[in-house]
């Protein structure tokens, strides 16, 4: 539900404000994973439909808001909630692709052009490069300590964020 109510929103509003938007959630995501401290704690409460359904909606927009499969808000929450934390990574993978293959509808079939808002020629060229080296980021990734992957990844989503600033201010 969150993914369509995104794709409704998304679509009415200006190329501007979605980069600006677009790059304070970047921001936000990656002083998340700076500043974040692991603990134990959890709220099994989160479990259950009062709280999960409003946050699942939540979540589906705030992805399609940032282009994001969705895992990086699904799997803190369902670790918060008590899931073990690689069952939480494998289930916040799965709703990924869900939420993923659910907005690429949505925006083919509200955009514009032949297939909508998705601009396959870069679908082509990103695909292809994305399942060549998976395997050799999923290495690096098991082999650095999580403190300078964690430091990693955040300094590229401000790069990112940085960039669309950059962009909007052209």
């Amino acid at each position: 539900m969150g993914v369509i109510f995104g794709i409704m929103i998304v679509t009415k509003m200006d190329g501007y404000i979605l980069k600006v938007i677009f790059a304070i959630g970047l921001s936000l995501i990656a002083l998340s994973i700076i500043f974040k401290k692991e603990t134990d704690l959890s709220f099994p409460c989160l479990k259950q439909k009062r709280y999960a359904y409003p946050f699942s909606t939540l979540f589906g927009i705030a992805a399609t808001f940032l282009g994001i499969g969705g895992a990086v808000l699904n799997v803190p929450y369902l670790n918060r909630a008590g899931i073990p934390l690689k069952t939480a990574i494998a289930a916040g993978s799965v709703l990924g692709v869900i939420i993923a293959f659910i907005a690429t509808l949505g925006y083919m079939l509200t955009g514009d052009g032949a297939l909508g808002y998705i601009n396959w020629q870069a679908c082509l060229m990103i695909i292809p490069m994305s399942v060549l080296v998976a395997p050799m980021g999923v290495r690096v990734s098991h082999s650095l300590p999580v403190v300078k992957l964690k430091i990693i990844f955040a300094t590229l989503l401000v790069i990112v964020a940085l960039n669309m600033i950059v962009e909007v201010l052209k």
